[in-house]
């Protein structure tokens, strides 16, 4: 009997202080998620503040954004503090009720810990979200050192002057194993509806969003990416529509020996563009054999393109040189259905390895990179798409609706003289086909006088190139 008191009395004692143990792990494991975020440029997080408790713990966390739009901000940065507070396992309540594990994690920013607002901004926000947290989240730290995160925010509802917007936010689930190098995201958003007094509206049925990605410390996160939305509806103030159904997005991508493969594929029904509808969209873009290295620092570069001095931006050009100089197969294919007619515009470029030729000079890489380089570019479209297309240039608004009419035939009539476009029974054709330096276009070899004159006639010909100042 004593036996089995001292080992329960043993027991309790390792249940008192196993909470704040697991408590240091925990900490231990928000750091290292903190450390693993791929956050984008101008973007710090922080563990600011842990205060460890029992049977649990304070923790804030410092997000400063900078260079964020001057109309939103008093000094172009903000600063957010985000509360969490850390309940020590191994039992804790979750969202399937009782859990275990080292701890979980409950965070929420509030409206008043963001720090950088202009009043207007903020008198904004304290509309929309009527004083409730603007985010809660929640973290479940395992045992085995795999995570799970919940993100919800807040919903969004408000009307003034004629405006309005009404939205439930959006819950994200997200797993990450214990390395930082898979995780699983599934992302639902609710049904989006923003009006405005001019009559302009925005309606988006639910979204949903699902991402399986994995990494190594030294390439970027690969696998496949699945957005759709059952309706798009766009509307702007002049009464011009947008609409989508069945909207599908997907991207895949794997690494081979450090060679990236991917592809992004759109499909969509029902499209109407203004005055063009269409009853199916595809398009599918894939990048074959193209070096990973090069590829992330020039991805990283071009996140922050808007703020690129001259000379950065010379060298986001260079550093696209050295990416596809190491050789690449890039594949475009569009396809439009309407009624009975199609649209199709197919492009496949094949890049080669010409590293050895390259130089700090820009205009020589470029040079070597046209030499290496062997594409092809097909387009079929009915004339009655092609029509519509140009009369939607600029120049309409200051022409006659016979005065366009008339010019737009003139420019299609002298393209298909000059064996630009191949025309059969109303269906335009336009086959350019480039080998080691020559172009051939609609089967036949062009010179250079004739590419010359070619680029002449687009120029002079075109129905909206007066519109445009040399």
């Amino acid at each position: 009997m004593r036996k089995w008191i001292g080992s329960i009395f043993i027991v309790l004692i390792i249940m008192a202080c196993l909470p704040p143990v697991l408590g240091f792990f925990a900490k231990q494991s928000l750091n290292r998620l903190i450390d693993n975020l791929v956050l984008p440029p101008g973007m710090q997080i922080s563990l600011q503040e842990y205060t460890f408790g029992w049977l649990s713990s304070y923790a804030s966390i410092q997000v400063h954004l900078a260079d964020v739009t001057p109309r939103y901000t008093t000094d172009q940065s903000l600063d957010i503090k985000v509360h969490g507070h850390m309940i020590h396992g191994p039992l804790f309540t979750g969202a399937n009720g009782l859990m275990l594990g080292l701890a979980r994690l409950n965070l929420h920013a509030d409206l008043k810990d963001i720090q950088g607002l202009t009043p207007a901004v903020k008198q904004e926000l304290q509309q929309l979200f009527k004083g409730e947290h603007l985010l809660h989240a929640s973290s479940v730290f395992y045992f085995t050192g795999a995570m799970a995160v919940n993100v919800k925010s807040s919903p969004m509802n408000a009307s003034a002057l004629g405006d309005s917007i009404q939205w439930n936010g959006f819950n994200a689930d997200i797993k990450i194993n214990r390395s930082f190098d898979a995780l699983h995201t599934n992302v639902q958003f609710s049904p989006l509806l923003f009006s405005t007094a001019q009559g302009a509206v925005l309606d988006i049925a639910p979204m949903n969003f699902i991402a399986q990605l994995t990494r190594t410390p030294d390439t970027p996160w690969v696998g496949q990416q699945l957005f759709t939305v059952p309706v798009f509806y766009l509307k702007d103030e002049t009464g011009e529509v947008m609409r989508f159904d069945h909207l599908r997005v997907v991207s895949n991508s794997a690494l081979i020996a450090d060679l990236l493969q991917a592809s992004f594929n759109v499909t969509a029904a029902n499209i109407i563009m203004g005055t063009q509808t269409a009853d199916q969209l595809h398009f599918d873009f894939q990048v074959e054999n193209i070096a990973s290295t090069p590829l992330m620092r020039l991805t990283q570069l071009m996140a922050k393109s808007q703020t690129l001095t001259a000379q950065e931006l010379q060298t986001v050009f260079q550093d696209l040189i050295l990416t596809l100089a190491q050789g690449a197969d890039l594949k475009l294919d569009y396809l439009l259905n309407i009624k009975d007619k199609r649209v199709i515009v197919r492009a496949d470029f094949e890049f080669a390895t010409i590293q050895d030729e390259l130089n700090d000079s820009l205009l020589n890489n470029s040079q070597h990179l046209l030499a290496g380089l062997n594409g092809r570019i097909q387009i079929v479209l009915p004339k009655t798409f092609a029509i519509e297309m140009l009369m939607q240039q600029p120049l309409s608004l200051t022409m006659t609706a016979e005065e366009l009419n008339a010019q737009i035939n003139h420019f299609l009539t002298a393209m298909i003289q000059q064996g630009l476009i191949v025309e059969s029974n109303g269906i335009y054709a336009l086959d350019l086909d480039y080998q080691q330096g020559k172009i051939m276009l609609n089967t036949r070899t062009l010179s250079q006088d004739e590419i010359y004159l070619l680029l002449m006639l687009l120029s002079q010909a075109s129905p909206y190139a007066r519109s445009v100042t040399p």
